[in-house]
């Protein structure tokens, strides 16, 4: 589980946010910081491919596994700056 959101990470980082979203978009994890980091990531990678609402979604996951979580709330302000709120 934990390997996860680094895997994500380092797949959004090169440009292959299609392939994180395929590959880890429905992973389940019971750490709720793993998990705050993996829907984080997410989020990026939905928000790159176009998808606003699967972004959101995926911030909104990130923070009821931990809330405030600083990079989510990251994201989420950069969405909103970018008009996909």
């Amino acid at each position: 589980g934990k390997v996860l959101p680094p895997l994500a990470k380092a797949l959004v980082a090169q440009g292959e946010f299609k392939k994180a979203i395929d590959d880890l978009g429905d992973a389940v994890l019971t750490d709720t910081r793993a998990r705050a980091e993996l829907k984080t990531t997410l989020a990026r990678a939905y928000a790159l491919a176009g998808d606003a609402p699967k972004a959101q979604a995926a911030l909104k996951d990130a923070l009821q596994a931990v809330p405030q979580f600083a990079p989510a709330l990251v994201v989420k302000a950069r969405l909103a700056a970018a008009g996909g709120e």
